[in-house]
């Protein structure tokens, strides 16, 4: 019996990471102390008398393991179930596939390992994405092929070097200090949509954040970058600024009215509009803007990686959609570090959009969603229709987490090219129906 298994301690933040090898594979890394070990192991599994060892394999960096001992064909799993039951309860564990090479180690508590454990379910949640992903990408390109879907970011901060390579077109500059070294924030929404969407045209404009200026100066930024968005015929603006500072003072009607007079031009013009939901300052039960102008775009909030609330959430509307989706320890590229937060989702949220929108504007869907089948998805209306065809309620806190690959049939093979025609139909017909209802 050869199985690499790993048992997720859900609420503890701990994992076991199992390797059951061959007969005989272990001779030689054994030790005195793992042959002690291994001979009481059937008679005693309690999980707090493991003994401490090296493990013979490297590690993942992000693991942090502190107790090992070897595994041979002697090991009894039936007898390691029993124990985890007896030890934990039967609803706090389970196993699934994962990590070759390691025999088992027992990751300590303690921040660092909840990160771990939470880039673990994000990593889960951006691998079954990609199932889907796979599924609504066109089969092949041809000259015939419609434009690419077209998104705005409109974000702040100095832009890494490689963005330059993207192929991304900026809105023009006006003289914006956002670069300055006293800004440590480093625009995330490239990254983040080119995760999970690839093959849109992005179009980028940069604010300065109040830090560097006035509120009302970067309010009138935002609208100025939106009008622009328009003017470029996009089909998507993810906006990752906050502005939780007061906007009801005397001096930020004028630039207040413009924004949203903005946003209310970029709706008529059939374009989507995501914005992370965050506190206003001083207000925890309040959203910030511009995620609070609910009736004309998607406030998004953040979930993880096994579709749990994140606790940083602002409380949920009762008389809206409450739209959450993968926005805790996401790895994105190169960076050293994972991101989360809601700009994370709310980048998420417009990639997600703008996968949909290819796979509908691709030559063979529309003809089966109906005459303004394609426009009505890319109304409000329509894709928050689909979102929630994509969603899991949480009835107790009022969020609907999003989960996009329930758009796939149960027992998906991404293998099987006739599964995979025939899953692009179902799909079609599920999205026309969730617009007509």
């Amino acid at each position: 019996m050869n199985l690499c298994e790993i048992c997720q301690y859900s609420q503890q933040f701990f994992s076991i990471v199992i390797k059951m090898p061959t007969p005989g594979f272990l001779k030689s890394n054994k030790t005195k102390t793992d042959d002690a070990e291994a001979n009481r192991r059937s008679a005693d599994m309690s999980v707090d008398k493991l003994v401490t060892g090296a493990t013979p394999y490297p590690l993942p960096s992000n693991l942090a393991a502190t107790r090992t001992f070897v595994l041979d064909e002697g090991f009894d799993p039936r007898a390691m179930e029993k124990a985890l039951n007896e030890d934990l309860g039967e609803d706090q564990w389970r196993l699934e596939k994962g990590l070759a090479n390691v025999q088992k180690t027992i990751i300590s508590r303690g921040p660092q390992n909840k990160e771990a454990a939470a880039e673990l379910y994000a990593n889960e949640w951006l691998a079954k994405f990609k199932d889907l992903s796979e599924v609504l990408k066109p089969d092949k390109q041809t000259d015939e092929y419609p434009a690419p879907i077209k998104i705005a970011l409109i974000d702040s901060g100095p832009s890494p070097d490689h963005l330059q390579s993207k192929g991304i077109i900026y809105m023009h500059d006006k003289g914006s200090t956002a670069g300055s070294e006293n800004i440590q924030h480093e625009m995330l929404s490239v990254d983040v949509i080119s995760e999970v969407f690839d093959r849109a045209q992005l179009y980028l404009a940069n604010v300065d954040m109040p830090i560097m200026q006035k509120v009302e100066a970067t309010v009138e930024q935002i609208a100025e970058a939106i009008q622009w968005a328009v003017e470029e015929n996009v089909n998507i603006i993810n906006i990752a600024i906050t502005l939780k500072e007061s906007v009801a003072l005397p001096e930020m009607k004028v630039a207040m009215n413009n924004l949203r007079a903005a946003v209310d031009c970029a709706k008529m013009a059939g374009i989507l509009i995501f914005a992370p939901a965050t506190t206003s300052r001083g207000d925890i039960n309040s959203i910030a803007y511009p995620a609070v102008m609910r009736n004309e775009l998607f406030c998004i909030y953040s979930s993880d990686g096994r579709l749990g609330i994140s606790e940083t959430n602002p409380p949920a509307s009762t008389s809206d959609n409450n739209f959450a989706i993968l926005g805790e320890c996401v790895r994105l590229g190169t960076r050293k570090a994972t991101v989360t937060g809601t700009m994370v989702s709310s980048a998420i949220a417009a990639g997600v959009a703008g996968l949909i929108l290819d796979f509908a504007n691709q030559p063979d869907p529309p003809k089966k969603l109906g005459e303004g089948g394609f426009e009505r998805l890319q109304s409000k209306e329509g894709m928050t229709a689909v979102f929630r065809l994509m969603s899991t309620y949480h009835k107790q806190s009022g969020y609907q987490c999003v989960a996009p690959w329930d758009l796939l049939p149960p027992g998906y093979d991404s293998q099987n090219e006739q599964f995979r025609t025939k899953t692009r139909e179902r799909i079609t017909r599920a999205i026309m129906k969730a617009l007509q209802q």
